[in-house]
């Protein structure tokens, strides 16, 4: 989506983000289980192939804060590229 829409978003922020949306969709779709890819593509997570996520609270906690930052740069670079208008996104 970045790309497509010419926003220029840091590559750090959205690298920061995307082990935490890779568990969301591991969870959803992996019946919570790390894969091989997720294994091998972010290891610091410690994860081991077939086994359950472990969802502590720290965890949750920097996923949180990691997709909140990736939700607001990207609401900030799409209002100042023009793509919407500021009074429609919520507080």
């Amino acid at each position: 989506m970045d790309k497509k829409l010419g926003l220029s978003i840091k590559v750090e922020i959205i690298h920061a983000a995307l082990p935490y949306l890779e568990i969301r969709h591991l969870l959803v779709h992996g019946q919570g289980k790390a894969d091989k890819e997720f294994c091998e593509n972010f290891p610091l997570f410690l994860a081991e192939e077939g086994k359950l996520i472990n969802l502590k609270y720290s965890l949750i906690n920097n996923a949180r804060e990691a997709i909140i930052t990736l939700v607001k740069e990207f609401d900030k670079k799409i209002t100042a590229n023009g793509l919407i208008d500021r009074s429609e996104l919520q507080p």
